[in-house]
């Protein structure tokens, strides 16, 4: 009778504990959703501080919610707050490996410093995603930085349709170009890379002179030459001016100085080359 007793009350203890904590979990314990979906709105309406409070109320209540904590590293990234975005994106990552939200919101970050996103992981992200203009937007940046620049300028293409995404597509489409600062319409693909047959060299230095080719014959060549690098004022020597107008108003200065030679040590972008064209061809 005993035992009985403490048996039932031991099971009517347990159906009282699970009715509390059920009764906590969803009537009495503050809800994180209202918050979130609070959140979702200011976010969506480019609010990203009010976002930001509201979901940071969330995150209090729930912290081990998947979308609520890569919502909060997207705030942060609007917010032009990348660290605490990379933290969030982490953290969503943790919780959820497979979220790929949190893997876009770290491949952002990366490209948005100047590193290299991993195009395959992406590549994976867009099969599943097909027309998606935040992965392909995402994507092509990806391929320019790694090199793959017709891959990229495709995808670019694409984005002209989509509003949100159309200057951007336009912006880069010029860059690789090198059509800043010209008003060129944007060409429908590279042109394609012809190298000379046999190896050609125009210069050469003996006898304590630089010698120059013309017409078949070795001629003195006297140098009077310009240095130019990336460095330009105004600029960092890592992120060069892209407008052509700029190098077209220096490769002028250039040969109003009666240079003949002009000393580039790294690559510079394409817009150089498209204003040093021009130039040649004017017969600056």
């Amino acid at each position: 009778m005993g035992i009985s007793l403490l048996r039932n009350r031991a099971i009517l203890g347990g159906i009282l504990l699970l009715t509390l904590l059920g009764c906590w979990e969803f009537w009495w314990k503050p809800q994180y959703r209202p918050y979130y979906q609070s959140g979702q709105a200011q976010y969506l309406r480019e609010d990203y501080a009010k976002a930001l409070s509201s979901l940071k109320t969330a995150y209090a209540i729930e912290p081990n919610a998947s979308e609520l904590v890569t919502l909060l590293g997207w705030t942060h990234f609007k917010l032009r707050q990348p660290e605490k975005a990379r933290y969030y994106f982490q953290r969503a990552l943790k919780i959820e490996p497979g979220n790929e939200e949190a893997y876009l919101g770290m491949a952002a970050l990366e490209l948005n410093r100047g590193g290299k996103a991993e195009t395959a992981g992406l590549e994976r992200i867009m099969r599943k995603r097909p027309g998606d203009p935040d992965v392909m937007s995402l994507l092509a940046a990806a391929y320019v930085q790694d090199g793959k620049n017709s891959l990229g300028a495709n995808l670019y293409r694409l984005l002209l349709a989509d509003k949100n995404y159309r200057q951007n597509a336009s912006e880069a489409l010029e860059e690789l170009f090198g059509l800043q600062g010209f008003s060129d319409p944007i060409p429908s693909s590279f042109a394609p890379l012809t190298r000379a047959e046999n190896t050609r060299v125009p210069f050469r230095a003996t006898e304590n002179s630089m010698w120059r080719q013309e017409s078949g014959n070795w001629q003195k060549y006297y140098v009077a030459g310009v240095n130019f690098g990336p460095g330009t004022p105004g600029f960092f020597g890592s992120d060069p001016p892209v407008d052509g107008k700029v190098y077209s108003t220096y490769l002028q200065q250039t040969w109003q100085m009666n240079a003949n030679v002009m000393r580039v040590y790294t690559l510079l972008p394409p817009s150089f080359y498209r204003a040093f064209k021009d130039a040649t061809e004017a017969g600056s």
